[in-house]
């Protein structure tokens, strides 16, 4: 389960990378669609400054539900934008639960040249039922859609909860990538390794997860939810 999550975590920026206003909406606005598969998805914007969002997906069909409070902090210097998301997702499946943090969107050309988006830092993951844990880096290499990481046993069981971060899982990660493997050696014992691109396929341990050759599922933006207040 960690690594279909972990797949699904990494993939859904290839499919959801778009920028729409507003960037920062009323507190109290909300956003319910549907996927076609029949997963509901609802938002709503809970705090101005800091920016902080709620966010709740349910399938009751395939068994699973994900809800997360997320804080977005943005950095502007020189021709570059990043957007990271400060909070932990919660994906219920069953009856377990596997905690994720969600990497930093890196938009570059925002003042000249070409606009490119990618992604950098980590993803983490957690489930404590199995005490497992996965980390995946980004760039590090000569091409910066690469992905490198595993999924690891946690040596030493852990209380936690979805208030938390999950850097502590993995002690001095900041330099741990394809280019410096060697920092991998505190994280516990290597169960699967992860690598390939965000933008072309997810291997972990010779098995293909994903391809973007595979579709996504089309989203249906609910309208006229509420009535409007004004």
């Amino acid at each position: 389960r960690v690594k279909h999550v972990l797949t699904y975590a990494i993939t859904s920026f290839y499919y959801g990378f778009s920028a729409r206003k507003p960037f920062n909406p009323y507190i109290g606005e909300t956003f319910q669609a549907n996927y076609e598969d029949g997963t509901q998805i609802s938002v709503e914007h809970i705090s101005h400054n800091p920016s902080r969002d709620l966010i709740f997906l349910d399938n009751s069909r395939a068994g699973f539900r994900l809800h997360g409070n997320l804080e977005s902090e943005g950095k502007l210097s020189n021709n570059t934008m990043e957007v990271g998301f400060k909070g932990v997702i919660s994906v219920q499946i069953g009856s377990d639960l596997i905690y994720v943090e969600l990497p930093i969107i890196e938009n570059t050309g925002i003042l000249y040249g070409e606009r490119k988006a990618g992604l950098k830092g980590s993803v983490l993951a957690y489930q404590p039922k199995t005490n497992t844990k996965a980390l995946v880096t980004f760039g590090g290499t000569k091409r910066n859609d690469e992905l490198f990481g595993g999924i690891y046993t946690n040596s030493i069981p852990v209380q936690y909860n979805e208030f938390n971060t999950l850097e502590f899982l993995f002690p001095f990660s900041d330099k741990f990538s394809a280019k410096y493997p060697q920092k991998e050696k505190g994280f516990g014992q290597l169960i699967q390794r992860v690598s390939g691109s965000w933008q072309q396929k997810i291997d972990i341990n010779g098995e293909i997860l994903w391809t973007n050759s595979e579709n996504a599922c089309r989203i249906i933006i609910d309208k006229d939810v509420l009535p409007s207040d004004w």
